[in-house]
């Protein structure tokens, strides 16, 4: 949730910016997300801007999104994308149309090989 604020401002918020940008339902502590965004920091997702207050600006989102996915695969699925994979396919929270939009992707993915 941090990172599409992020993206979505389209540029370095504070902590408190992201704080007020939290869906109400949403919302925990303001320490809490200054301890995310410094834990991002350290992961190398966003970086920090110079000034006061202290103002993140997160990676590119497909950068990021990948490196995401691969620290899943590696962490969660034991190295396995294709693991993550059956496990998305056969997940109850995917509909019909989602599977049959994976199934053009991995086409696609394997006429490019």
């Amino acid at each position: 949730m941090i990172l599409n604020i992020l993206w979505a401002a389209g540029r370095p918020l504070s902590v408190r910016e992201i704080f007020d940008a939290m869906p109400p339902g949403k919302r925990v502590g303001y320490n809490s997300y200054l301890k995310r965004v410094q834990i991002m920091e350290g992961r190398g997702y966003v970086t920090r801007a110079q000034g006061r207050p202290a103002r993140y600006e997160p990676m590119p989102e497909e950068q990021t999104k990948a490196s995401l996915v691969q620290d899943l695969v590696q962490r969660v699925f034991g190295g396995s994308a294709q693991s993550l994979v059956d496990h998305l396919v056969s997940s109850k929270k995917v509909t019909s149309a989602e599977r049959a939009a994976m199934k053009r992707t991995m086409g696609k993915q394997k006429g490019k090989r």
